[in-house]
Order: structure tokens, then C-alpha cells, then sequence
């Protein structure tokens, strides 16, 4: 028998007949939207985990960014050359992909571990308050 040939996988946890075994492809702290991107790049598929197919992401709203009507915006089904965003709260459409942007870049940023560091880039960006996720900032 090659050992090429099968995968062993060793589990921390008791798992069901049937039950579908999955693995992290990224940091699952990267907005949705860029673990999306990473994953059709890297792995040439479309993730349809119960996270990337839950617009709110199981009610944690991490990946979106806030309406000024406090609804959150959530992707559209859109063309990869205009992505849009809803708020399904108030209608509003947006394209926020250079706020995406800027947040990917300040969790990148964020990844530093020396403390000091991490206050310092939270005042040069105007960032005053804790928040749950980097979109929630910008």
C-alpha cells in the first residue's frame, strides 16, 4: 500500500457517522470578503461553509460594516469588476471595497504583538475605542 495513496487525520473530538470534516484554508479573523478572495485565488474554489453562505455570519455581523441606519451592509450577488453591498435595513447600496481594503490592512498591521506598537497605530488611525473587528473602525 503507498502512503500516498490515503490521509490520516487525527481529531481532538469525538466525530459523528457522516459528519462533514472541514479545515481552515486562512486566519478566519480576515474579513469575509478576503478570506473569499484568498480562497478562490489560492485554492481555485468558492467557499460555501455555513459562514461564507450566512450574509451576518451567524448574527457576529464581523465581516460588515455598519449603515448609518445601524443595519449592517451585506455583499450582493455582484460582478467581481463592481462588488456591491446592501443594507438590508435601510437599502442602501454601497461599493466598499476600499474600506475593505483599509481594514485588511490594518488587521495585518494589528498582527504586531509588541502592545506599544498595536496603541500607537490605533492613534495614528483616530481609533479611540476597542472594537470586535477592524471594519467596525474604519
Amino acid at each position: 500500500k503507498d502512503p500516498a495513496d490515503s490521509i490520516t487525520f487525527r481529531a481532538k473530538r469525538l466525530i459523528k457517522e457522516g459528519e462533514e470534516l472541514t479545515m481552515r484554508y486562512t486566519d478566519f479573523m480576515d474579513s469575509k470578503t478576503n478570506i473569499q478572495r484568498k480562497i478562490e485565488n489560492e485554492w481555485i474554489f468558492t467557499c460555501n461553509c455555513s459562514r461564507c453562505s450566512d450574509p451576518s455570519e451567524f448574527g457576529s455581523n464581523t465581516s460588515s460594516f455598519k449603515c448609518d441606519c445601524g443595519g449592517f451592509y451585506y455583499t450582493l450577488a455582484s460582478t467581481v469588476i463592481k462588488p456591491e453591498w446592501k443594507c438590508p435595513s435601510c437599502m442602501k447600496v454601497m461599493d466598499l471595497r476600499n474600506k475593505y481594503e483599509k481594514a485588511d490592512k490594518l488587521l495585518e498591521t494589528l498582527s504586531i504583538e509588541n502592545i506599544d506598537d498595536i496603541m500607537e497605530i490605533l492613534k495614528k488611525n483616530n481609533i479611540t475605542a476597542i472594537f470586535m473587528s477592524p471594519q467596525s473602525a474604519i
